[in-house]
């Protein structure tokens, strides 16, 4: 699918054969994306400011950067889940950038790795004021390899439906 020209009474079909079209789409597909993220991974929305209580979750951090499955426990579904939860965002934000900005692949591809580390540092972090719930470095290193995983296929597929967008590879 090539990209064309700009008519003022097509059809919704034609429409979508414009760059315009896909900017706006990936433009709130990115947004939705990201607030379904947080909601879920924030809520309940019971943050408490206890000095005590942080410095207890700070205390209980797991560091480990990636999950240790060695130690008995079963991290499968919850590595799954992670690799798999920024996907969505990292698509639509690939998208959104590499037609909007026109910017290298390998450009793109670097910042949605940074934004999606960024996010979920943030989110890591608010959970420490979330009571029963913990911090893991893990969850940072997973949730940013399962968006750059996702933004190097997007920007694959990408570079080949629009001739001015550069592969990343």
């Amino acid at each position: 699918m090539m990209f064309g020209p700009q008519e003022q009474d097509s059809s919704p079909l034609d429409r979508l054969k414009r760059r315009e079209t896909w900017v706006r789409l990936a433009c709130i597909s990115t947004f939705v994306n990201l607030s379904i993220i947080l909601f879920f991974t924030i809520y309940p929305l019971n943050f408490t400011f206890n000095v005590a209580l942080i410095g207890e979750s700070m205390r209980e951090i797991d560091w480990d950067l990636f999950q240790d499955v060695s130690r008995g426990r079963s991290y499968g579904l919850d590595l799954i889940s992670n690799i798999l939860l920024f996907a969505p965002f990292a698509v639509s934000w690939t998208v959104w950038q590499g037609l909007n900005n026109r910017a290298s692949g390998r450009r793109v591809v670097f910042e949605t790795a940074v934004i999606c580390m960024m996010i979920s540092i943030c989110i890591e972090c608010s959970q420490l004021l979330l009571p029963g719930r913990s911090t893991q470095l893990a969850d940072v290193s997973t949730n940013t390899l399962g968006a750059t995983i996702a933004a190097l296929l997007t920007a694959g597929v990408l570079s080949e439906i629009d001739p001015q967008f550069k592969s990343p590879l």
